[in-house]
């Protein structure tokens, strides 16, 4: 089955630009043990946080419902989480939260998606139709390139989430369970301000509950 699926490119940077600080710090590790361990937490980060999407584009064809979706640049899947249909590159119509199944496409009253796994099956898809899909993805244990937006965003989770193994492992120069203690700690509710960080895409300031008005 030929589909055309295109995937959004994403700047990458090397995993070593990510342990540079944590040398400085546990002076006896192994430069693997570092790395090993900044990809474990990414990887946890993704899966609690969705921090890391992918964007794909479906153009449709006619008589072709079916269309998987895989992670590009040894990425894992995680979850679909959204779609919206595009009328062109600059308007699209509102977003769906794939959240459950099936879904109503927007703007197509007589189309709709079904999701099994990581494939979406339209019941009645039309020739250049176009669909924007947002994905969760992990890195795998084999990526040596990182997304350069986590070295710029998430550094700092990143090192809090490196501390709490380094600190909790036994017999080392650089164990501690009181450290690793609080360092979890602070991993875990920098995860969190993470989660609701990405799904405001990063926007800044307080939010408001708007209020009906009587008149």
């Amino acid at each position: 089955m030929e589909t055309n699926i295109v995937y959004e490119a994403t700047p990458k940077t090397s995993i070593d630009e990510f342990v540079a600080d944590l040398e400085y710090e546990f002076t006896d590790a192994p430069h693997d043990l570092l790395v090993h361990n900044v990809q474990r937490v990414v990887a946890q980060m993704c899966e609690q946080s969705n921090i890391l999407r992918r964007v794909a584009y479906i153009h449709t064809q006619e008589c072709v419902p079916n269309y998987i979706i895989e992670a590009p640049d040894c990425m894992q899947l995680i979850a679909l989480m959204s779609i919206c249909y595009c009328h062109s590159r600059y308007m699209h119509s509102p977003l769906i939260r794939l959240t459950g199944s099936p879904c109503d496409v927007c703007c197509c009253r007589d189309n709709n998606v079904h999701i099994e796994g990581n494939e979406l099956v339209f019941s009645s898809p039309k020739d250049c139709d176009v669909f924007r899909i947002e994905m969760s993805v992990k890195p795998t244990y084999q990526t040596c390139e990182l997304d350069t937006n986590l070295l710029t965003d998430y550094y700092e989770t990143i090192c809090l989430g490196v501390r709490s193994l380094m600190y909790d492992m036994l017999d080392k120069p650089w164990s501690s369970v009181q450290r690793a203690a609080l360092t979890k700690q602070e991993f875990y509710r920098a995860c969190s301000d993470d989660a609701v960080r990405t799904m405001l895409h990063h926007q800044r300031g307080a939010l408001r509950v708007r209020r009906l008005r009587a008149f």
